[in-house]
């Protein structure tokens, strides 16, 4: 009776979440800030309300009271739901299409800036490289940085709808649904292999950051924690066979997103320095290979461009980066990014190293928690965090006890307030609730683990 009482208020509770999304997804622009506030602000609390429900019947009855099956299907109908609209909040997929309709006339996107082609309108239209489309650009003046898994979908999508921008939507978002279903599937595996809550799957499936931001605004982060989930997955399974799968989808995801990279440090320990050297090389010699396509001198000098601009130009939603930022005015009386970035890339590599080395009791089974500390080193001194960012630390989050990254997920959409108009400008006190919030309950969470107030995870017994 209990059960089916929780499961009936979790169902109303996803019922009362369609208004919401229906409003985020396709009924308001970025520049509505109070209504993007109100909408995730109401997702949210059905989203902590879902997990209330689902933690406390699990502590009072044998099993959860929402069974798996359930928390599942939810999360690919939402995703389904969300996956027929247009982006509203990113305009990254002009980007996408334009490189597509390039590549669809054999042009190799990273040789020239998108200005130079609209030079000549005629040959420009030829092309489908339309005014309407430049329009939408939101970095014409940058080189592309998209790596060659996406822009093969990118070709893909634009080679089935060459004249259609929604048509070539629509296919990059098959793609995400068919990663995010993967996903699901693959924490589900991998709570069961290591002994955790099954129901902690609603950490990923039901949480509204990681649907609109991944579905909705087709954010491709989506591939590359498949790819990452699928590399842990067959790591653990401690076969020749599952090593060189893990290897191959390890690679995938470098050359979807070339963040992973910053995870291989973490398998020093865990596989031992030979090993751990040969597997960052073999993921490294696969990913030359993807990148072989579309690599040349020229192209690596225009990534390379784009790469430095993201260390030295970009500024969004930084945390210690402001603080630095604001002491080198009241010294200097300018911006000294471009003095900061470089030093503050190498303090993030210094930090991952020494996370890695230091890390107590390193195991497969606690490699997704590495993988969420390891970004939390890396946000800590980027220059730029995008909400989207945050929905990597979820999914690592759903496959350990640490929860801090389910409130970061939470607050981070406070940063859409820059987008309310064209000056773009933040506004550095919700900045600092998102961050100084986020931080006092990761303090809290250690505090907890000290005291030794919440049981040792599964995870921790082994």
């Amino acid at each position: 009776m209990l059960q089916n009482r929780e499961r009936s208020i979790f169902w109303t509770l996803a019922v009362l979440s369609l208004p919401a999304y229906f409003m985020l997804l396709y009924g308001i622009e970025r520049t509505a800030w109070p209504w993007v506030l109100g909408c995730f602000a109401w997702l949210f609390g059905v989203f902590w309300g879902q997990i209330w429900i689902t933690n406390k019947g699990s502590r009072k009855t044998s099993g959860a009271p929402i069974p798996t099956r359930d928390l599942f299907l939810l999360g690919i109908a939402i995703r389904l739901f969300a996956s027929f609209a247009l982006p509203e909040l990113s305009d990254d997929y002009f980007r996408f299409v334009w490189d597509g309709r390039l590549w669809n006339h054999g042009i190799n996107p990273f040789g020239s800036l998108p200005a130079a082609y609209m030079q000549d309108p005629v040959s420009a239209s030829q092309l489908g490289l339309t005014q309407e489309l430049f329009t939408g650009l939101n970095s014409p003046e940058y080189y592309t940085i998209y790596p060659p898994v996406l822009q093969f979908i990118f070709w893909l999508a634009t080679a089935l709808f060459p004249q259609s921008i929604y048509g070539s939507v629509l296919v990059m978002k098959a793609f995400i649904l068919l990663a995010e279903a993967f996903s699901l599937w693959l924490i589900l595996k991998l709570l069961t292999r290591f002994s955790l809550p099954k129901w902690w799957l609603a950490f990923y499936a039901l949480n509204p950051l990681v649907i609109v931001e991944l579905t909705g605004n087709l954010h491709f982060e989506a591939l590359m924690i498949s790819f990452l989930l699928g590399s842990i997955w067959f790591l653990a399974r401690k076969t020749t066979q599952g090593w060189w799968i893990s290897v191959l989808l390890f690679a995938l995801a470098v050359a979807t997103k070339l963040i992973p990279l910053i995870f291989l440090p973490l398998l020093i320990k865990r596989l031992g320095w030979w090993k751990a050297i040969g597997y960052g090389a073999v993921v490294m010699g696969i990913t030359m290979l993807l990148f072989l396509p579309i690599l040349d001198l020229e192209t690596v000098a225009n990534l390379s461009q784009s790469i430095d601009l993201y260390f030295h130009r970009f500024e969004f939603n930084a945390s210690l980066y402001y603080v630095v930022r604001w002491i080198g005015y009241e010294i200097y009386n300018r911006n000294i990014i471009l003095l900061v970035g470089s030093w503050f890339a190498l303090a993030a590599v210094i930090g991952i190293l020494l996370f890695a080395l230091l890390e107590r009791k390193p195991s497969i089974q606690k490699l997704p928690a590495g993988m969420m500390w390891t970004l939390g080193i890396y946000f800590l001194f980027a220059t730029i965090v995008h909400p989207w960012y945050a929905v990597m630390l979820v999914a690592g989050c759903s496959l350990s006890r640490w929860r801090w990254p389910l409130v970061f997920a939470t607050l981070v959409p406070l940063s859409y307030y820059t987008y309310r108009d064209t000056r773009y400008e933040e506004n550095l006190y919700l900045t600092a609730i998102i961050y100084l919030a986020t931080l006092g309950f990761m303090a809290w969470e250690f505090w907890q683990r000290r005291h030794n107030a919440l049981k040792p995870s599964p995870i921790e017994q082994k």
